[in-house]
């Protein structure tokens, strides 16, 4: 447990800890504790904003009054919290399997030794700096009443449309992120003895590609609207 708080303030002791004995489970567990209860609280919370935003979407799309009464009662049961909170941990846990696999695959090309169990030792307890972060983002969504709250350059640009590339852009550029992946760097060089630099270029690389990736997907898929 003393890993989980020196994360925060001895990050360098903490990954020369687990290169002597890596271990995951505490912080993944923490890390997926809290990202479920978040996600189910947002979904409670923003209930009646998704409500009325699905009704919309359904009237636009040419809905009897049935379809959008049964789409009213399923929105105000249990239903969405269960989804989102069973969602949130099937996403969490794919995305922290899946960049622990990248990372641990690109290691040894960059000159550094290849651990699986090492690399997502890292990444499980650089995760738990986003746990203030997502804490952070809940409240402020409750002070503010907006579903846009965050701790993002984004929070800059209240005026942006919110489905513009230059937002969502921003909206990726989150302090708690930066430091994640900064942590991240730190950790895969000291447990898989990788060069410093090659570290860093190599966890950053792979965060811009997602930040490119994100944008982009996000200005095919999301509607021609501004919503302000």
């Amino acid at each position: 447990m003393k890993n989980i708080i020196n994360i925060f303030f001895a990050p360098t002791k903490v990954f020369q800890d687990l290169k002597e004995k890596p271990v995951w489970l505490v912080p993944l567990v923490i890390i997926l504790v809290v990202g479920v209860l978040i996600a189910v609280l947002t979904v409670v919370s923003t209930r009646d904003i998704a409500a009325t935003q699905q009704e919309e979407a359904l009237r636009a799309r040419g809905m009897t009054e049935e379809q959008m009464a049964q789409a009213r009662t399923f929105m105000k049961g249990p239903g969405p919290a269960i989804f989102g909170g069973i969602g949130a941990l099937i996403v969490m846990t794919g995305i922290l399997l899946l960049f622990s696999l990248i990372v641990n695959v690109l290691i040894p090309p960059l000159g550094g030794t290849g651990n699986f169990k090492k690399v997502f030792c890292v990444i499980t307890h650089a995760g738990l700096v986003r746990v203030p972060g997502d804490i952070i983002r809940f409240i402020l969504m409750l002070v503010t009443k907006s579903i846009y709250a965050t701790t993002s350059l984004a929070a800059f640009a209240p005026g942006l449309a919110k489905t513009g590339a230059l937002y969502r852009l921003l909206s990726q550029l989150d302090i708690f992120v930066l430091w994640e992946m900064i942590l991240i760097a730190m950790g895969i060089s000291i447990t898989n003895e990788l060069k410093k630099n090659n570290a860093y270029y190599l966890v950053f690389g792979i965060w811009l590609f997602t930040v490119l990736l994100s944008v982009l997907l996000g200005g095919l898929f999301s509607p021609r609207v501004s919503v302000q």
